[in-house]
């Protein structure tokens, strides 16, 4: 994986943390799948970004966060 596409998982990872917190702020819940995936990439102890998220679902509200933020939308995201 080359350095642009694991920098845009490291970012897709912020937003998808920022987009579970306003989730669970807002609703007193979140997605539990993403949620997991956020909190193991906390604990997992790799270098490797691709052994972290190991499937495109890992980060599915991270990217689409970040897809509406780039559209300038960020009050819709959720």
């Amino acid at each position: 994986m080359n350095k642009t596409a694991k920098q845009t998982l490291a970012l897709a990872s912020i937003f998808q943390s920022t987009a579970l917190v306003h989730q669970l702020a807002s609703t007193g819940q979140c997605d539990s799948h993403t949620n997991r995936a956020s909190l193991n990439s906390i604990v997992n102890e790799s270098d490797s970004v691709d052994e972290i998220f190991t499937s495109p679902e890992d980060l599915k509200i991270g990217f689409r966060f970040f897809k509406v933020f780039i559209r300038g939308k960020v009050n819709r995201y959720a």
